[in-house]
């Protein structure tokens, strides 16, 4: 059975479930792959695939889709900077300082983009690097700031010295979605993962 996943989701959000499927059917086997979210939807129209882990914010028409996790998108500021004492702003309050980005054609990185062009402003990058862990790490180093899904901001708090800000505007809350052409097309093992990962808790 073939899975896509965008990596975030790979690292935050799947393993448990996945684990869990797996021990409890241990005669099955995935082909797991972390692929940008455009490119799952792309591998299930065309038949490469039986289920992928996107972000709501990729173009699914033609794909069933349900809703797997909320996905929230915060601040990260290294602990001594002026913005850590505060508890939310939106990226308007932030679009003037530097930033630590990610590398190639991210889709969280383009979508910060696109809201930062909506404000007429481009933003000033520092640094790009590949992983959120690095953006992070790097963040903590006083290189600039950084916006990341909230649960990688709460691991990485826990080993580095970083502050977390919601952020206020409507695009940073998002969904991770499973998807999949036909549910009742599945094969008999993906439709036992799809089920299994709609009631993961």
């Amino acid at each position: 059975m073939w899975s896509g996943v965008r990596a975030s989701a790979l690292t935050e959000h799947l393993h448990e479930a996945l684990s869990s499927f797996l021990a409890l059917h241990p005669r099955i086997s995935v082909d797991l792959e972390e692929r940008a979210s455009h490119d799952i939807v792309e591998a299930l129209r065309s038949e490469l695939g039986d289920i992928g882990i996107v972000s709501d914010a990729v173009d699914l028409a033609g794909l069933e889709s349900f809703v797997f996790r909320e996905d929230h998108l915060v601040l990260v500021v290294p602990r001594g900077d002026a913005l850590a004492k505060r508890r939310r702003a939106a990226l308007r309050d932030m679009v003037d300082r530097e930033f630590v980005g990610l590398t190639g054609s991210s889709p969280l990185q383009e979508l910060v983009s696109h809201h930062a062009k909506r404000l007429g402003r481009r933003l000033a990058y520092r640094v790009r690097v590949r992983h959120l862990e690095a953006v992070c790490r790097m963040v903590e180093q006083g290189i600039g700031v950084g916006i990341v899904p909230q649960t990688v901001a709460a691991r990485c708090a826990r080993s580095m010295k970083i502050a977390r800000i919601a952020l206020t505007d409507d695009w940073a809350v998002r969904n991770l979605m499973v998807c999949v052409r036909r549910r009742e097309d599945l094969p008999s093992n993906a439709q036992l993962m799809l089920r299994h990962l709609l009631e993961a808790p």
